[in-house]
């Protein structure tokens, strides 16, 4: 379209205008495009990502161009009629816009400029907005190239980090069968804190993937019994175990089948048991349970401690804690992969004449199956 056209159509989102003044409010970057996907609209943080380039830069231009894509100029038609734009996130959300939809995509873009490459990822939401008789598509974007970057590399950490944690583990159980006898308590203490040390780094790795919505799920079949009792037993294996309140179970356990992620469920059991151990005092115990009630398999971890009533309040809330700061993810990792993953729910209960229990409490069976023999321990 001729720039003396697109210029007109900018004109109606001038600097005075209530929609104007509205856009240059929010965080993300927001252009207007016109069906040719030229801008005629620009807020003033666009700046930022297109390397400094004037509102006047940008009008007429279209997305890849104003952001130094290396495609952009590849075909004579320029900016998305490259064979590599079939591809773009970006133009698939633009073009769906330009249809009356809205779009959300995720967009990688290679940028040269200046004889310099680099890497941009762009959330980009789009919408259909119509002004007069004329549609245009109302562009947002969020740069989330640190958060896919600071992916990447977590990723890679947690593969390297548990690879190296693992194989000193196994190290530490080969000399502990050929250590002389006088050794071997000494190797089996340092084999059990590998051992934990490779859990926690699988905790985190799990967490992250979890709040990132990148986490799977394998459900299998179960019984409440033996779950409970191996984590009660993971609880006991810890290196200064002997110093910590006893874990044991509740003698009116009831055996159930139901079906879970057994490796995300005892990572819920063993955070529930790990901040029952802490709250508690040495000579006190920790009593781990199971039943079955209308339905659903329902799992509790109770300590004789009471927690104060600003504890209660933001028991679950991401980064709090009452061990100082740097701490606060168990609780709040419990209800993340319950709730989220495991399609449970979680709760507590706190008194000075009960004490604190946590209880979850899961979906037996999705396909409504379930069966259940009471046992005691």
């Amino acid at each position: 379209m001729p720039i003396e056209l697109v210029r007109r159509q900018a004109a109606q989102f001038g600097v005075a205008s209530l929609t104007s003044s509205l856009l240059n409010s929010l965080t993300d970057y927001v252009l207007v495009l016109n069906p040719q996907r030229q801008v005629v609209f620009a807020t003033c943080n666009v700046a930022e990502l297109t390397r400094g380039k004037t509102l006047d830069e940008l009008i007429g231009r279209r997305p890849g161009e104003i952001l130094d894509c290396a495609h952009a100029a590849e075909a004579a038609g320029g900016c998305g009629t490259a064979e590599f734009c079939s591809q773009c996130g970006l133009l698939k959300a633009v073009l769906a816009a330009l249809e009356g939809r809205r779009d959300r995509q995720e967009c990688r873009v290679l940028r040269v400029a200046e004889n310099r490459v680099d890497a941009l990822d762009l959330l980009v939401v789009t919408s259909p907005l119509e002004v007069g008789s004329e549609r245009f598509c109302l562009f947002s974007a969020r740069d989330v190239s640190d958060q896919k970057r600071r992916r990447v590399y977590e990723r890679v950490f947690f593969h390297d980090l548990i690879n190296t944690a693992g194989s000193l583990e196994g190290l530490m159980a080969m000399l502990e069968r050929e250590a002389p006898v006088s050794l071997r308590r000494d190797l089996e203490l340092a084999k059990l804190g590998f051992h934990d040390l490779l859990d926690q780094i699988r905790a985190q790795k799990d967490l992250v993937a979890a709040e990132t919505a990148e986490l799977e799920v394998n459900v299998g079949p179960l019984r409440t019994l033996e779950l409970v009792r191996h984590a009660a037993d993971l609880s006991r294996q810890h290196p200064s175990g002997a110093d910590l309140p006893q874990v044991r179970l509740a003698p009116e356990c009831a055996d159930a089948a139901f079906e879970s992620d057994q490796t995300l469920l005892v990572r819920v059991l063993s955070n529930l048991i790990k901040n029952a151990v802490e709250a508690s005092s040495p000579g006190e115990t920790v009593t781990l349970g199971c039943r079955e009630r209308d339905g659903r398999v329902e799992f509790w971890v109770h300590n004789p401690g009471v927690m104060p009533p600003q504890v209660q309040l933001q028991i679950f809330k991401r980064s709090y804690s009452t061990k100082g700061a740097g701490r606060g993810l168990g609780t709040y990792s419990v209800r993340l992969l319950s709730e989220n993953y495991l399609r449970g729910r979680v709760s507590f209960t706190s008194a000075p004449e009960q004490g604190t229990t946590f209880t979850l409490s899961l979906p037996s069976d999705p396909t409504g199956r379930f069966r259940s023999t009471d046992s005691s321990s």
